[in-house]
């Protein structure tokens, strides 16, 4: 039998030599007698369609297998992983714009507007996802979303351009580069969020509120800590106040993200952070919640592979793409997630990404740090710092050249 399913072990399959050979003993059982034997080697007429009978048989069972395992969250795909999605009510996330941290000066008391439009030099124009009011040293922090979805790239000090002419608000710019948008969510990325549903519909835990959140439109990323204590703790480079939360969120609207949070916090929760969201509840009450916008914070890798007969002459931009791809979960070989804020990122996970996707035989080493030269061998990133990454900052050494 090609295929057996066995409830202890699951499925096992035979190899398409078991299956010729099963193939083989079925028509020596017809074709043949005491008197003559079948030929059945692969180049007689026999053997020909024997061999072409095993690999229909083959491709048979490795679509049964596919089909199988469609049935496993772990490893379903595409249509098979929406409908195991839909038994948690979850849908897969829509394609998600990129989110820049842009800084802005002017005058002091000036009011720049949710929706507040900017360009950068490559054309691409950006809103403001809250309003922000211009302090006393005249300087302003928030964060804008390119107005067209998907994975685009927004490099350091490229919005330099104001759109939205507003009286008191001279320039803006972005420090570091935008936390890259993504397409239709990946499979990685919909299973690590089905993963965590199962606090979805509960209320008043970290989890359920973490979980809600990360399903809100244009949110690309979120970590929530609590203190349960009657002391300030610090979590994750955060400082929480008693009985807090500290609701860290990169990306979404500011009221879409109030909502959520009034739908899942308890009452006499207290929340830190320097941005304030507010939402109006259907008896016209309106609640006011601090959330910590994180600060997109540069990551650098350095990479050094031996010359091979086999190293291409792309491999530099072969291996900055692998690892920048890889950075934001749109790799498929490596499985890895988009690195997030308040985790640590070890320079070993690129390993995957820069073997399979770049074909790199030779690998030597990889570092990762805070500025170049990467030197380290993990970045832990505080709950308040949401890495980015350009393909500048991948530094990639041929060694033998």
């Amino acid at each position: 039998m090609a295929i057996t399913i066995n409830p202890e072990t699951g499925i096992s399959v035979e190899d398409t030599a078991q299956i010729r050979q099963g193939i083989v003993d079925d028509w020596n059982k017809v074709f043949s007698d005491e008197e003559a034997t079948l030929n059945t080697e692969s180049e007689s007429p026999a053997g020909q369609i024997i061999d072409s009978m095993a690999v229909l048989v083959t491709a048979k069972d490795s679509e049964l297998v596919n089909l199988f395992n469609q049935f496993d969250p772990r490893v379903a795909s595409g249509i098979f992983q929406d409908a195991l999605g839909s038994i948690y009510f979850l849908t897969r996330k829509v394609a998600e714009p990129t989110v820049v941290t842009c800084q802005l000066t002017g005058l002091q008391g000036t009011v720049v507007p949710a929706g507040s439009m900017i360009q950068n030099d490559d054309g691409y124009k950006l809103v403001s996802v809250g309003a922000v009011t211009i302090d006393a040293n005249g300087a302003a922090e928030v964060e804008f979303r390119t107005v067209e979805t998907g994975p685009i790239a927004i490099g350091a000090g490229t919005c330099n351009k104001i759109i939205t002419v507003i009286a008191g608000w001279d320039t803006v710019t972005n420090a570091a580069a935008g936390a890259l948008g993504q397409d239709l969510e990946t499979r990685q990325a919909f299973e690590k969020r089905r993963a965590l549903s199962v606090a979805y519909n509960s209320h008043g835990s970290r989890l359920a509120l973490q979980s809600a959140l990360s399903a809100v439109s244009g949110v690309l990323d979120c970590l929530v800590l609590e203190n349960k204590t009657n002391s300030s703790v610090t979590k994750n480079g955060v400082t929480i106040d008693p009985h807090s939360v500290a609701i860290c969120v990169y990306g979404g609207e500011n009221e879409a993200i109030a909502e959520c949070i009034y739908n899942k916090l308890d009452a006499g929760c207290g929340t830190v952070g320097e941005t304030q969201v507010e939402y109006t509840s259907s008896d016209n009450v309106k609640n006011t919640f601090n959330v910590i916008r994180p600060t997109a914070t540069n990551i650098y890798v350095e990479v050094t592979l031996n010359k091979t007969a086999s190293t291409q002459s792309t491999v530099i931009e072969d291996v900055q793409n692998a690892i920048y791809n890889d950075f934001y979960g749109n790799d498929p070989n490596s499985g890895n997630t988009r690195r997030k804020c308040g985790s640590i990122i070890y320079a070993s996970s690129f390993s995957i990404a820069i073997v399979k996707t770049a074909n790199v035989s030779d690998l030597v080493s990889i570092y990762i740090g805070r500025s170049q030269p990467a030197e380290n061998n993990a970045v832990t990133m505080d709950a308040d710092e949401e890495p980015v990454i350009e393909l500048d900052n991948i530094v990639v050494n041929v060694v033998g050249e």
